[in-house]
């Protein structure tokens, strides 16, 4: 079974130099056309080539049946060793013609339809046959050796014709496998394409968004501006600042109020009247909630009943009550300028959200512009190897 030593013949040989031809240029743009023409002309080539391989494959097949017929033709009885021996001997050999003939009827069926890995699949077959046989080989080899040497014979001189057959056409096979792989290069550089289109479109979306928002946001400050000089906002601005500063003063009167209210001698007369006591709690902890809650009347009633002198305390409420009827009755309207801004910032956000998303799709589409080239660099070393150059 010494044919695979022919395997590695073979593939040492497929290492060998290509032979120089002259350089043929062919432009980018034209290359898929060129692919096309070069891979139907290579597949007539190759068809021509696997015919020959095939049919060297049923020429194996017709003389290992002629081999098996040889084999089971053994005639044991005229073999001189001991009963046991050929017992064991006839019995492996047996099944050694059974795995030889399961090995004829897979190489029948074998159809080669690419020389890709055309060697390695036909290696398999006879490495399977082996590893499932050799036990049954050596065992009958032990009386009926130079029987089964034939089958070495075959496969190692089957090996040599392949092993020509692929020397004879080794610019064949190169071609044709360099050939597929550019194929299947430019095939990945058409999806990058249309990815890359999709990209593109994104990023044109995006642009067109962005553009129509700052559109928008120039009208705003334009309207902010419109705004700021009319004489109603002057008006408004005013009215605002006067309620604003009503309102200071209203905290400040409270606060003042506060400082000339006794607590401590409130709560020292109504010790003993726990609803009084509640009330003046409720002033101390927070003094201008309360005094807005009531406007100040239970305060008043507190006063009145414990008998204290409230002269400068009633006009201080006096005070903080048409200060706060002021404000009541003050109408304030909206600010439009608070609200367009409020405006410009949701927009402005989004044309930062809108600025990342297209940011995003341009590295994506830049990293995939990167991958073209590369594989642009890989289709051109390849054709190198065939004599051709990409323009």
């Amino acid at each position: 079974m010494g044919f695979f030593n022919f395997i590695k013949k073979v593939l040492d040989t497929a290492k060998e130099l290509e032979e120089e031809s002259t350089i043929e240029k062919v432009k980018a743009e034209d290359i898929k056309s060129w692919i096309h023409n070069r891979k139907k002309s290579i597949a007539e080539e190759e068809n021509k080539f696997l015919k020959q391989i095939n049919a060297r494959i049923l020429s194996l097949a017709d003389e290992l049946e002629k081999e098996v017929t040889a084999l089971q033709e053994v005639d044991f009885d005229d073999i001189k060793a001991e009963k046991r021996a050929k017992m064991i001997v006839g019995t492996n050999l047996d099944i050694y013609i059974g795995h030889l003939t399961n090995l004829i009827a897979t190489l029948r069926e074998l159809n080669i339809t690419t020389t890709h890995n055309l060697l390695e699949n036909i290696t398999m077959i006879f490495r399977n046959f082996e590893q499932k046989s050799m036990k049954n080989f050596q065992k009958a080899a032990f009386l009926v050796g130079h029987k089964l040497g034939d089958i070495g014979v075959s496969t190692g001189k089957f090996f040599n014709d392949i092993r020509q057959q692929m020397k004879d056409n080794k610019t064949l096979i190169n071609r044709a496998k360099i050939i597929n792989i550019v194929d299947l290069k430019l095939t990945e550089i058409d999806n990058f394409e249309k990815t890359k289109l999709e990209f593109k479109s994104n990023i044109d979306a995006f642009k067109q968004n962005i553009t129509k928002l700052e559109t928008k946001k120039k009208g705003i400050d334009e309207e902010i501006d419109a705004v700021k000089k009319s004489q109603s906002y002057a008006k408004e601005t005013k009215e605002r600042e006067e309620f604003e500063k009503d309102k200071t003063e209203l905290t400040k009167s409270i606060y003042k109020l506060r400082k000339l209210i006794d607590f401590k001698l409130l709560s020292n007369t109504f010790h003993s009247n726990h609803k009084q006591l509640a009330i003046i709690r409720s002033y101390k902890a927070n003094f201008e909630e309360a005094f807005q809650r009531d406007a100040g009347r239970k305060l008043i009633g507190l006063l009145d009943e414990a008998k204290i002198n409230k002269g400068n305390i009633l006009d201080s409420i006096n005070k903080i009550t048409a200060t706060q009827q002021k404000i009541e009755n003050t109408i304030i309207e909206p600010d439009k300028i608070v609200d367009l801004n409020k405006d410009i910032t949701i927009i402005t956000h989004q044309i930062e959200d809108l600025n990342s998303k297209k940011e995003l799709e341009q590295k994506k589409c830049d990293k995939f512009q990167t991958n073209r080239e590369k594989i642009l660099e890989t289709i051109r070393d390849k054709l190198t190897k065939i004599n051709v150059e990409l323009e």
